[in-house]
Protein backbone atom coordinates (compact mmCIF):
# COMPACT_ATOMS: atom_id res chain seq x y z
CA UNK A 1 0.00 0.00 0.00
CA UNK A 2 1.50 3.52 -1.03
CA UNK A 3 0.13 6.78 1.05
CA UNK A 4 0.34 8.13 -1.83
CA UNK A 5 -2.29 6.36 -3.90
CA UNK A 6 -4.62 5.59 -0.63
CA UNK A 7 -4.29 9.78 -0.27
CA UNK A 8 -5.38 10.44 -3.87
CA UNK A 9 -8.05 7.01 -3.40
CA UNK A 10 -9.77 8.88 -0.62
CA UNK A 11 -9.39 12.44 -2.19
CA UNK A 12 -11.50 11.43 -5.25
CA UNK A 13 -13.93 9.08 -3.30
CA UNK A 14 -14.47 12.49 -1.53
CA UNK A 15 -14.51 14.43 -4.54
CA UNK A 16 -18.63 13.60 -5.16
CA UNK A 17 -21.52 12.15 -3.03
CA UNK A 18 -22.25 9.62 -6.17
CA UNK A 19 -18.84 8.21 -6.27
CA UNK A 20 -18.78 4.67 -4.43
CA UNK A 21 -15.55 3.22 -4.96
CA UNK A 22 -12.35 4.04 -6.38
CA UNK A 23 -9.48 1.66 -7.24
CA UNK A 24 -5.90 2.07 -8.49
CA UNK A 25 -4.41 -0.60 -11.21
CA UNK A 26 -1.47 -1.97 -12.04
CA UNK A 27 -0.76 -2.73 -15.59
CA UNK A 28 -1.89 -6.42 -15.37
CA UNK A 29 -5.16 -5.04 -13.83
CA UNK A 30 -4.51 -5.68 -10.38
CA UNK A 31 -6.14 -3.31 -7.76
CA UNK A 32 -2.82 -1.98 -5.90
CA UNK A 33 -5.66 0.42 -3.65
CA UNK A 34 -8.92 0.19 -3.40
CA UNK A 35 -11.35 2.16 -1.36
CA UNK A 36 -14.98 2.37 -1.32
CA UNK A 37 -18.02 4.20 0.82
CA UNK A 38 -19.63 1.12 0.69
CA UNK A 39 -19.44 -2.66 -0.28
CA UNK A 40 -22.89 -1.50 -2.73
CA UNK A 41 -21.16 -2.47 -6.29
CA UNK A 42 -18.98 -5.21 -5.21
CA UNK A 43 -21.11 -7.00 -3.44
CA UNK A 44 -22.64 -8.81 -5.91
CA UNK A 45 -20.01 -9.63 -7.82
CA UNK A 46 -17.81 -12.83 -7.57
CA UNK A 47 -14.11 -11.95 -7.24
CA UNK A 48 -13.74 -13.19 -10.73
CA UNK A 49 -16.16 -10.76 -11.65
CA UNK A 50 -13.93 -7.84 -10.15
CA UNK A 51 -10.68 -9.56 -11.47
CA UNK A 52 -12.59 -9.62 -15.07
CA UNK A 53 -14.03 -6.01 -14.75
CA UNK A 54 -10.34 -4.56 -13.49
CA UNK A 55 -8.55 -6.59 -16.22
CA UNK A 56 -11.55 -5.14 -18.73
CA UNK A 57 -10.62 -1.48 -17.79
CA UNK A 58 -7.11 -2.19 -18.28
CA UNK A 59 -7.18 -3.69 -21.98
CA UNK A 60 -9.81 -0.72 -22.54
CA UNK A 61 -6.97 1.31 -21.47
CA UNK A 62 -4.22 -0.31 -23.51
CA UNK A 63 -6.25 -0.43 -26.96
CA UNK A 64 -7.17 3.50 -26.75
CA UNK A 65 -3.01 3.69 -26.71
CA UNK A 66 -2.77 2.23 -30.04
CA UNK A 67 -3.66 5.43 -31.39
CA UNK A 68 -2.09 7.67 -29.29
CA UNK A 69 0.20 9.62 -31.96
CA UNK A 70 -2.14 10.38 -34.37
CA UNK A 71 -4.75 11.19 -31.78
CA UNK A 72 -3.14 12.44 -28.79
CA UNK A 73 -2.97 10.04 -25.81
CA UNK A 74 -6.18 9.19 -23.74
CA UNK A 75 -7.39 11.48 -20.93
CA UNK A 76 -10.41 9.31 -19.25
CA UNK A 77 -12.56 6.78 -20.37
CA UNK A 78 -16.43 6.73 -19.63
CA UNK A 79 -19.11 3.83 -19.67
CA UNK A 80 -22.71 4.45 -18.55
CA UNK A 81 -24.36 1.55 -17.59
CA UNK A 82 -27.79 1.15 -16.41
CA UNK A 83 -26.77 1.71 -12.31
CA UNK A 84 -23.41 3.22 -12.46
CA UNK A 85 -20.90 5.20 -14.50
CA UNK A 86 -17.52 3.76 -14.66
CA UNK A 87 -14.36 5.91 -15.25
CA UNK A 88 -10.54 5.31 -15.97
CA UNK A 89 -8.14 7.46 -16.02
CA UNK A 90 -4.50 7.34 -16.73
CA UNK A 91 -2.38 8.51 -13.60
CA UNK A 92 0.95 7.62 -13.07
CA UNK A 93 1.81 4.56 -13.46
CA UNK A 94 -1.63 3.46 -12.77
CA UNK A 95 -5.31 3.30 -14.21
CA UNK A 96 -7.85 4.74 -11.73
CA UNK A 97 -11.28 3.33 -12.29
CA UNK A 98 -13.96 5.54 -10.63
CA UNK A 99 -17.43 3.89 -10.29
CA UNK A 100 -20.32 6.61 -9.73
CA UNK A 101 -24.19 6.17 -8.93
CA UNK A 102 -26.36 7.56 -11.03
CA UNK A 103 -28.00 10.01 -11.79
CA UNK A 104 -25.15 12.24 -12.70
CA UNK A 105 -23.79 13.74 -15.48
CA UNK A 106 -20.41 12.54 -16.56
CA UNK A 107 -18.62 15.07 -17.54
CA UNK A 108 -19.31 17.37 -14.48
CA UNK A 109 -18.42 14.23 -12.05
CA UNK A 110 -15.13 13.68 -14.38
CA UNK A 111 -13.83 17.71 -13.79
CA UNK A 112 -14.53 17.04 -10.11
CA UNK A 113 -12.29 13.74 -10.10
CA UNK A 114 -9.56 15.76 -12.41
CA UNK A 115 -9.43 18.30 -10.10
CA UNK A 116 -9.37 16.29 -6.75
CA UNK A 117 -6.30 14.54 -8.52
CA UNK A 118 -3.99 17.58 -8.44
Amino acid sequence: MNVLNLRQCRNILNADEHIESVAFLNKKGKPVEITSKTSMFFQDLTEQQKEMLFMECILQHSMNTEYDNELGKTKYSIIEREDVLLFSFPIREFVVMVISKLPMNPFVLKNKILQSCV
